[in-house]
């Protein structure tokens, strides 16, 4: 990596910092309209089985019962994830407000985990950059956004090669087999509408499915192509969204807060002309700085 792209990064952090806290806090904000905080889950009785590692040492450290089964602690620690979000995109190169947040969200992302989901990978995406705003030196950011990107790359990348190992990639109707058990409930449940008639007819199209299943897992396979070249980045910022898209139509899945990592395949000159229109006095800075 050159020591120009580094520099250029470094100078651009408030404004990619600013972005993802502020993409962090919307999505806090859209879970509270949604009632999945932690004091709006009403002490649940029950959580998931299967746990990865983080879970165990989270139930047996007690913290889930703290932060989550607790009234009191809910909502204390609700205030807290909300209060220390806000304040980091107010001032997102403040490391006393941005550390807290990032490590309020772990614990959020993994009571998700605990109680409404298994394993799930929304929050996973957003964890990892919240992590790159913690250096106090804007060129240690400026190589942390570089790893994020590299992250970004593995989780599509790592994705297509566990099809083709576990032969997924191979099975012609794995489309129509997928979007068969995604979407039973939703027909059960809604058989009336435009969507199931979609659904229905693609059903009796199955070819349509299962090429389009082919198209998603070579898709997901470009972002290989990000560990060898920023050159593509554009492609894979399109193929981030097409992919995401493609999974809520068809499994029913939208990870919403994952988007964030299309910030990472952003080119330079994109977050110079965003740093132009948001910085006061940037025109002025940008040419006279040495």
């Amino acid at each position: 990596m050159s020591k120009g792209t580094i520099l250029l990064l470094a100078r651009y952090r408030l404004l990619i910092s600013r972005m993802v806290l502020g993409y962090a806090f919307l999505f806090l904000l859209v879970r509270w309209a949604e009632h999945l905080l932690p004091y709006q889950l009403l002490q649940p009785p029950m959580a998931r089985t299967g746990y990865d590692m983080t879970a165990w040492f989270f139930k047996l450290s007690g913290l889930s019962w703290w932060l989550v089964e607790n009234p009191l602690g809910a909502k204390a620690f609700t205030v807290l994830l909300l209060l220390s979000g806000l304040l980091a995109f107010c001032f997102p190169k403040e490391r006393w407000f941005v550390i807290p947040f990032s490590i309020f969200y772990f614990f959020y992302s993994v009571c998700f985990n605990l109680y409404l989901t298994h394993a799930a990978h929304l929050n996973a995406m957003m964890v990892w950059a919240l992590f790159a705003c913690w250096p106090r030196k804007d060129t240690d950011f400026a190589w942390l956004w570089l790893g994020f990107r590299y992250y970004a790359c593995w989780a599509f990348g790592s994705t297509f090669l566990m099809k083709l190992v576990n032969g997924a990639f191979w099975q012609w109707d794995f489309g129509l087999l997928a979007t068969q058990a995604n979407q039973a409930d939703f027909l059960f449940h809604f058989p009336d509408t435009w969507q199931a008639d979609v659904y229905s007819w693609l059903f009796r199209h199955p070819f349509l499915l299962n090429l389009g299943a082919k198209i998603l897992m070579l898709a997901e396979g470009c972002f290989i192509i990000g560990f060898f070249t920023r050159g593509a980045d554009r492609l894979l910022l399109v193929l981030a969204f097409f992919i995401l898209l493609l999974t809520f139509l068809f499994a029913e899945v939208f990870f919403a807060e994952m988007l964030v990592m299309v910030l990472a395949f952003f080119p330079l000159r994109w977050w110079a002309r965003l740093w132009l229109l948001t910085t006061p006095g940037s025109i002025h800075k940008f040419f006279t700085s040495s």
